[in-house]
């Protein structure tokens, strides 16, 4: 009742009106946080953000916030997006974002399925400035890797950049199942060579105690498909593979896509458990396919 009475009001014509760019970006940001897809409040922001000049005024956090915002609830507005974009790629302005913004201002437009070239090789050119990975989170990195995969663009230069910086001293052991699964994605999608990279990811999910343990169905599918696809079969990944698989109860998380991704590594892969077999099998089946062996 509270969030619709407050959706009443920002909706008013009047109200709507003062809102500033801070006031725009962070409703867009808060009610994406509480996964609130209200569309007829979101259709009214949309509206105000795209009125001449509003848009001038925001900085790197708003635009960063208000494009990710759309993308958190999966809602397409091409023309405010690529105002946005617009917005980005004003002279002298991405050169603000740090490592977070850009991040996140990349990983909506993936997310969203908005290709915008322009505004990609812009994020690429400020991701490549001296210093700036320097900032970074695993998250920021992973983010913009898994972006520029998502969208099909091989920028070589800046993956060649994120890859060094991940294999710097330990920067591996800092990074999530997400971002690992992610990263490892990234670069079997784009079909970039880094032996060095690979193997160090590798290294961090099966010789560390247990760290595949918190990969969930999504991100062990990622992983799974960038191994298989990359052609490495290796006894420890497999044999740790199966071993996260068969754990009770995991297979029954895995949803239509996920559990399509992992039978086809497994089978790449060579994998011949029957147990394991039989659990997948029967988890597609629910998903409405029918398949005897994955």
């Amino acid at each position: 009742a509270l969030m619709r009475a407050i959706s009443a009001r920002l909706q008013q014509p009047d109200f709507l009106a003062t809102l500033t760019a801070q006031g725009l970006a962070n409703t867009m940001w808060a009610y994406a946080r509480l996964d609130l897809p209200d569309e007829a409040l979101v259709g009214a922001l949309a509206w105000r953000l795209r009125e001449d000049g509003v848009l001038d005024a925001f900085n790197p956090q708003n635009v960063a916030n208000t494009a990710w915002a759309f993308a958190r609830l999966g809602l397409i507005n091409e023309p405010l997006m690529a105002a946005i974009a617009q917005r980005a790629l004003q002279p002298g302005f991405l050169g603000r974002f740090p490592p977070l913004e850009l991040a996140n201002t990349a990983w909506a437009f993936a997310t969203l399925g908005i290709r915008h070239d322009s505004l990609m090789d812009a994020v690429a050119v400020r991701a490549l400035e001296r210093g700036f990975l320097a900032a970074a989170t695993p998250r920021d990195v992973s983010r913009l890797a898994w972006s520029f995969a998502a969208l099909g663009l091989r920028n070589t230069g800046l993956m060649s950049a994120l890859a060094w910086w991940i294999l710097q001293e330990d920067l591996l052991d800092t990074f999530s199942a997400s971002d690992t699964a992610n990263t490892a994605w990234a670069y079997a999608r784009l079909e970039i060579e880094n032996q060095a990279l690979m193997e160090g990811i590798l290294h961090r999910t099966t010789y560390h105690s247990n760290f595949l343990w918190d990969f969930n169905a999504e991100s062990i599918a990622k992983f799974a498909w960038a191994f298989a696809k990359k052609g490495v079969f290796r006894p420890q990944l497999t044999g740790a593979l199966v071993r996260r698989m068969l754990e009770e109860g995991f297979v029954d998380t895995f949803g239509a896509r996920d559990i399509a991704t992992i039978a086809w590594a497994l089978t790449r892969m060579g994998v011949e458990d029957e147990v394991l077999q039989q659990r997948v099998s029967e988890q597609i089946a629910k998903m409405g396919y029918v398949s005897s062996r994955y």
